[in-house]
């Protein structure tokens, strides 16, 4: 969703909705796009932080709607998120949720 413009995204900003989205994606360690910021296209993507929680990096991965449905973006950033946590990068300081 694009948080930061109401034009772009059609709708106005909720400020609870706001802050209950930005929840799901704290607490899941990843977020998703699905059609969403480009027509046609889905998207997962995390945060690799420093070790004091900055953020340094972002890795995503972007692919066509029809071959990547709702609940694959899911599985594909909690095994983004395993396997980077798995190479030593610092991924997220809470354990990952999935949240609806």
């Amino acid at each position: 969703t694009i948080l930061s413009d109401p034009a772009l995204s059609g709708e106005d900003i909720n400020p609870p909705m706001l802050l209950q989205t930005l929840r799901k994606v704290r607490l899941q360690g990843y977020a998703w796009s699905y059609g969403e910021r480009i027509v046609g296209a889905s998207a997962v993507a995390l945060p690799i932080l420093d070790r004091v929680g900055e953020v340094r990096a972002v890795l995503a991965i972007t692919a066509p709607e029809f071959r990547t449905p709702e609940e694959k973006l899911h599985e594909y950033g909690a095994l983004l998120r395993s396997q980077l946590s798995a190479a030593g990068l610092f991924v997220s300081d809470t354990q990952p949720e999935i949240v609806k």
